[in-house]
């Protein structure tokens, strides 16, 4: 069989036998094999992956750490609102002043708090926190010190679960005044380049005295002007106090204004946040410093 049909190959025209090997040729050309490589089978086509290797239009928005988290979470951003843990191995020194300004109703004159604290990002997701706390009261008559600790924990790698949940419980004590508990939940995130925004849901529960529970909500969006060195924002907060011996009959404040975050190096960072309060149980205004200090 083979020998007749090499005879009858033979026997066309050349004419003929050229055009067939022309025609092969590009056929083969066209599907990409060669005289050299087989063609490809169907079991040696491997999976194709298609990654998104956009990089961040921000530094402060380059990921850092284990768990994946932008670098602007290494430090603090809102002045109203903690968003995640500090990544494992950083830590961070903080002093914050808070003057509230009293209405005339209410006597008036301005009441100091500051805390000096320490933060450390622990593995897995953890971070403990330790401050020193001192209240001067509007007539500065009187001087209470204390202190707070704070255990954090965030669920799950930075954008795993929508807003980034975190956990968080505190201790407060201060001389004079009852101990208080304080379990929260912390969310954050960014809303697009150069965007960002926090939102923490707190519950500060006295152990003695009056018993009295507060509930808090605090809310803040921050952008960013000069990367790693200017942002501006708008923060607020919303407090609900309910007392022991008078269940129900509620103290509500509000407080709302911008801020405004500086960093003069790559450590260092500034925050002001000047708050009108709004409703007659809030504060006529209060005025918010932070310093931080990166380690």
């Amino acid at each position: 069989m083979l020998k007749q049909f090499s005879s009858l190959f033979v026997s066309l025209p050349a004419t003929t036998v050229g055009a067939v090997a022309a025609v092969g040729a590009v056929t083969l050309a066209s599907a990409g094999w060669s005289s050299i490589d087989p063609p490809p089978q169907r079991w040696q086509l491997g999976e194709v992956v298609v990654e998104d290797e956009r990089a961040p239009a921000l530094a402060e928005q380059d990921l850092v750490g284990p768990a994946m988290q932008p670098k602007w979470t290494s430090g603090r951003r809102f002045l109203t609102t903690d968003v995640y843990v500090l990544p494992e191995g950083h830590a961070d020194f903080e002093a914050f002043a808070t003057a509230s300004i009293a209405r005339d109703r209410d006597g008036g004159g301005t009441a100091w708090s500051f805390s000096e604290g320490i933060g450390i990002g622990l593995p897995n997701r953890f971070q403990l926190e330790f401050a020193l706390l001192q209240d001067i009261d509007a007539g500065g008559d009187h001087t209470l010190g204390g202190a707070e600790f704070e255990a954090r924990w965030a669920i799950a790698d930075w954008n795993q679960v929508w807003g980034n949940p975190t956990l968080a419980l505190g201790f407060e004590t201060l001389a004079a005044r009852p101990d208080v508990i304080e379990p929260r939940l912390l969310l954050g995130g960014e809303i697009c380049d150069g965007w960002f925004w926090g939102a923490d849901l707190g519950l500060g529960w006295e152990l003695s005295g009056e018993r009295e529970v507060e509930y808090e909500l605090t809310g803040a969006v921050s952008h960013t002007i000069i990367d790693e060195r200017l942002a501006v924002g708008l923060e607020s907060i919303l407090t609900t106090a309910d007392r022991a011996g008078a269940r129900g009959d509620l103290d509500t404040a509000f407080l709302v204004g911008p801020s405004v975050q500086w960093r003069p190096s790559a450590r260092a960072s500034l925050r002001c946040a000047p708050l009108v309060g709004i409703g007659g149980d809030s504060p006529a205004a209060e005025f918010r410093f932070n310093f931080e200090w990166e380690f």
